[in-house]
C-alpha cells in the first residue's frame, strides 16, 4: 500500500484520510486557505463508510463543517 497523496498516511484509497497526520492538516491548510473539516477527510469514501462515520459524528454532536482538532479521531466504520 502506498502513501496517500492528501494525508501521507498509508490507507485504502476507499479509507478516510488519517486526520492524525499534521501533514494533512498543513498540506490542507496551504491548498484551501481554511482549516480541515471533518467532511474533508471522508468525502470520498463510499456511502457505508460515509453513512457510518456521519452517523457518528452526529451521535457526538459534531457537525460534518466543524474544523477538526488537531487530537480528533475518526468514529469507528470497522463494519464495513
Amino acid at each position: 500500500m502506498e502513501r496517500c497523496i492528501e494525508c501521507g498516511s498509508k490507507h485504502a484509497d476507499y479509507l478516510p484520510h488519517d486526520i492524525t497526520n499534521m501533514y494533512y492538516h498543513l498540506k490542507f491548510y496551504e491548498t484551501h486557505r481554511r482549516a480541515l473539516q471533518w467532511i474533508d477527510a471522508f468525502r470520498h469514501c463510499d456511502q457505508g463508510i460515509f453513512d457510518d462515520i456521519q452517523n457518528g459524528l452526529y451521535g457526538k454532536g459534531i457537525n460534518l463543517y466543524d474544523p477538526i482538532p488537531l487530537n480528533a479521531e475518526l468514529p469507528d466504520h470497522s463494519a464495513h
